[in-house]
């Protein structure tokens, strides 16, 4: 196989996954001529970086059907409160859903100010006021 041959390949596989790098989560959004990954940084100033894929960790991804159903169950404008130590979120916390990724995570503006997104059937969370089962 000739080496651009391999590098449409990598592409193939790996355009579009989510991975995990130095513990947190990116969506690799090109392979570079050396066949290193590009990740999607969230910074204006370095917008994409290469990391080998011995480097990163491939997040299982869920069904398309899954993620519907999570944004059927999570909509925005739904109160929610963690149950146990999601760091840097302590259980009692409490915010809004803004939205559900591409990924099925759910992103809260919470109101302690923090910025970080629960996934359903790891964090554990529940949903409060109408929304909740038998209110609350």
């Amino acid at each position: 196989m000739i080496w651009n041959d391999y590098i449409a390949v990598k592409k193939a596989e790996w355009v579009g996954k989510a991975v995990i790098w130095n513990g947190k989560k990116y969506r690799v959004v090109d392979v570079d001529s050396n066949a290193a990954l590009m990740i999607d940084l969230p910074s204006r100033f370095n917008p994409t970086t290469a990391v080998s894929e011995t480097d990163v960790t491939l997040v299982p991804g869920k069904s398309p059907e899954l993620i519907r159903l999570i944004r059927g169950m999570y909509r925005p404008g739904m109160r929610i409160e963690v149950d146990c130590l999601v760091s840097p979120l302590s259980p009692g916390d409490r915010g809004t859903v803004s939205h559900v990724d591409d990924f099925g995570d759910i992103h809260v503006d919470w109101d302690n100010g923090h910025s970080l997104a629960l996934v359903s059937g790891l964090n554990h969370f529940h949903l409060l006021g109408p929304y909740a089962e038998g209110g609350s």
